[in-house]
């Protein structure tokens, strides 16, 4: 018995010393505190150990290949950021704004002959906010569009991840 609680007092003291040497040396240097600075874009990059990504406001949004055209008319929304880029790693998800008058029904009866056959509907709500989803079945690199109203425009965001 007294082998017994010695052994079991070495394991508390091993243990114990082990989350000490954890909680007070070892925690940053194993999961270590995001730093954020401004780049050169006057975007954001984000550093922890060894991964980075970089956040920034994407200027033209029209311009930019999401792999889907933007509706016919639409254009980038202003006064708000109207499209972001986000890299980390070997990952890019860009995403882009655009407002027309047309119904949401229009919209996503054009997304639904741009993506064809394999489209994949959906529907969320997010408070009050009514959205349509359109994308590719089976695919985890399709673009995905997102289209609601306010009453007076169409919000039709596209995000595109390569």
């Amino acid at each position: 018995m007294k082998k017994f609680l010695i052994i079991l007092a070495v394991l508390i003291v091993l243990v114990g010393g082990g989350y000490f040497l954890y909680s007070f040396y070892l925690k940053d240097t194993l999961n270590p505190k995001p730093q954020v600075t401004m780049n050169a874009s006057g975007g954001y990059d984000v550093t922890q150990g060894n991964s980075s990504t970089s956040i920034n406001e994407l200027q033209n949004p029209a311009s930019y290949n999401f792999g889907v055209s933007i509706f016919p008319g639409a254009v980038a929304k202003t006064g708000d950021v109207s499209g972001a880029q986000m890299k980390s790693g070997n990952s890019t998800v860009t995403t882009g704004v655009f407002i027309t008058r047309k119904s949401v029904d229009e919209v996503m009866s054009y997304y639904t002959k741009e993506f064809g056959p394999n489209a994949k509907v959906g529907q969320m709500t997010i408070g009050q906010q009514a959205m349509k989803t359109i994308t590719l079945k089976d695919s985890k690199k399709a673009p995905i569009v997102t289209v609601s109203s306010d009453g007076n425009e169409t919000t039709i965001q596209i995000v595109s991840v390569n």
